[in-house]
C-alpha cells in the first residue's frame, strides 16, 4: 500500500517543503508541503508507521494551522497518543477518535503548559505572547487553531477522522 500526505497550499509559485519517506512490510508513504501566501508554514504532520507496538497499525496526520503552527505541531505531537489511550481504542474506533480530538481541546483550554510542548525551548520558535490558547478542532473565535485529517490503518481497516475544512481522498488504481 502506498500513502500519500500533503501539506499545505497547491500553489506552484511557493517554495515547496522537504518530502520525507519511509516504509514498513505493510506501507510504503511520502509526505511533502508547499507554502502558500501566508509567510510562516503553519501546517505539521505525524507518521506513525508501527502505532500501538503492532506492525498492523499505522497512523498518519495533517494539521493545517490557523494563525499560527502551534496547535497544528501540538496536535501532531499528541494526538496519537490520545487515540491509543483512550479506553475504547480496541473495540471502538470511532468513538476513541471522537474522543482523542475532544481530549485535545480540554487540554488546550485547561492551561498554557502545551505551548512548550508544541516548541520546546531548544527549538528556537518565538511563541506570541498574545495568543490564547485554542481548541485543536473546534471552529470557534480564538486566534490560533488547527483543522486535522487523520487516518488510522489498523489490520484491514481505514479509519478516517477529520476536522475543520482538511480532507483525505482514498484511491485504488486509477478510481478515486
Amino acid at each position: 500500500m502506498v500513502f500519500v500526505l500533503v501539506s499545505g497550499e497547491a500553489n506552484p509559485t511557493m517554495g515547496q517543503g522537504p518530502s520525507v519517506s519511509d516504509e514498513n512490510s505493510r506501507i510504503e508513504y511520502a509526505v511533502g508541503s508547499r507554502k502558500g501566501s501566508n509567510p510562516n508554514m503553519e501546517d505539521a504532520h505525524s507518521t506513525i508507521l508501527d502505532l500501538d507496538d503492532s506492525s498492523s497499525t499505522s497512523f498518519f496526520g495533517v494539521y493545517d494551522g490557523h494563525g499560527g503552527a502551534n496547535v497544528a505541531l501540538y496536535c501532531a505531537k499528541r494526538l496519537h497518543n490520545e487515540l491509543v489511550n483512550d479506553e475504547d481504542y480496541q473495540t471502538n474506533l470511532e468513538e476513541a477518535m471522537g474522543r482523542a480530538f475532544s481530549s485535545m481541546d480540554e487540554q488546550m483550554q485547561a492551561n498554557d503548559e502545551w505551548r512548550a510542548l508544541a516548541n520546546p525551548p531548544h527549538v528556537g520558535l518565538k511563541l506570541l505572547g498574545c495568543m490564547k490558547t485554542a481548541p485543536c478542532v473546534k471552529g470557534t473565535p480564538y486566534l490560533e487553531g488547527t483543522t486535522a485529517c487523520v487516518v488510522l490503518i489498523k489490520g484491514h481497516q481505514i479509519i478516517v477522522g477529520n476536522v475543520g475544512t482538511t480532507r483525505c481522498v482514498l484511491s485504488r488504481g486509477q478510481e478515486v
